[in-house]
């Protein structure tokens, strides 16, 4: 005699083949995200960095003395939190301003543009403002 099989216990071979295919999808859908995420923070990064390049610089010109600025064109390499950028910075005299233009440009490939700062300033400044008209 045979006894019925009532309440088998375990799974079936295609019920842990589904179970396995539902999982691999959940899986490649966090990894894809988990992939985005990470990009845009290195983006992110690089271009802080970049930003930071470009306030050092402004900084560094706007607190020189005007007599000390020398029309002409500088190029520089940077590396800030471990990315090499290239800063360029042209200075042009004219009788009555500085005008200074500061490109930062960061390695190709990084995701992030090349950005420009222009400063301009006045042999006559007024209240103490150099970059006043």
């Amino acid at each position: 005699m045979t006894t019925p099989l009532r309440g088998r216990q375990g799974f079936t071979l295609i019920e842990v083949l589904i179970s396995v295919v539902i999982l691999s999808l959940v899986a490649a859908g966090l990894a894809g995200g988990m992939l985005s995420t990470s990009r845009q923070g290195r983006v992110a990064k690089v271009a802080s960095a970049r930003n930071t390049v470009m306030q050092t610089e402004a900084s560094r010109i706007s607190a020189t003395p005007l007599a000390e600025l020398v029309a002409g064109t500088t190029t520089a390499t940077v590396v800030r939190d471990g990315v090499s950028f290239t800063r360029t910075t042209l200075i042009a005299v004219a009788p009555d301003s500085i005008r200074t233009r500061i490109i930062v440009a960061p390695p190709v490939g990084r995701g992030v543009a090349p950005d420009t700062i222009v400063l301009t300033r006045t042999r006559r400044a007024g209240a103490g403002n150099p970059f006043s008209p």
